[in-house]
């Protein structure tokens, strides 16, 4: 089987009185098949308290292409994560052999300017899209070289997981650097034309 699924919009994240929201995310694919999970960002208002997991469980020769976005306060209105809590992990396996742990942890607003945290921006994106090999990687690094970010964004390729992340601040400029790796690699992955959801234009 083959599957993409997205959102038709960001999933929010409000005020908390005290208490921790908890979102759980399971992924599996068995051998022969592929996903493609691009949800929209998630927004995490000030004051939050939020805990999230994704792990996605491939086996075999399984397929995997997606990102996930995170959005800490609301930078268009100008409200940052001044107050609140984030614990984030997303885990990625293969036939139940670990290949990517990606962890954020965000407990005060020290961690928002940190050069080990998000130096400053609002947002951070993380794609990963395996099985990849060094001619996936130079495809990614090229249209990187080519986007003119003006934000932190770089790719890595470890244990045949293709890693790009990113800090920022608008969820549309992010996705304008991950959506024509997402298009450059589909056709290389899958065999398959990349043509964007028709939901990402509502």
């Amino acid at each position: 089987s083959r599957a993409l699924l997205t959102s038709p919009g960001s999933t929010k994240f409000y005020r908390s009185a005290g208490a921790t929201a908890r979102m759980r995310q399971h992924l599996q694919v068995e051998a022969g098949a592929s996903l493609e999970w691009f949800p929209q960002e998630n927004i995490i208002f000030r004051g939050a308290r939020l805990n999230t997991t994704t792990r996605i469980d491939l086996v075999d020769d399984a397929c995997f292409i997606g990102w996930e976005i995170n959005c800490l306060g609301r930078p268009c209105s100008d409200e940052t994560f001044e107050q609140g809590q984030l614990y984030s992990r997303l885990a990625l396996y293969r036939d139940q052999q670990p290949l990517l742990f990606e962890c954020q942890r965000v407990t005060d607003p020290t961690a928002l300017h940190a050069a080990t945290g998000l130096r400053g921006y609002p947002m951070q994106a993380l794609f990963i899209a395996t099985p990849c090999e060094a001619q996936h990687l130079e495809i990614a690094r090229a249209l990187l070289a080519d986007g003119n970010a003006d934000f932190p964004i770089a790719a890595t390729l470890v244990d045949g997981v293709l890693i790009v992340r990113a800090l920022g601040e608008q969820s549309e400029a992010l996705q304008q650097q991950l959506i024509p790796i997402w298009q450059a690699l589909r056709p290389h992955m899958l065999n398959r034309a990349a043509i964007r959801p028709r939901i990402w234009f509502t």
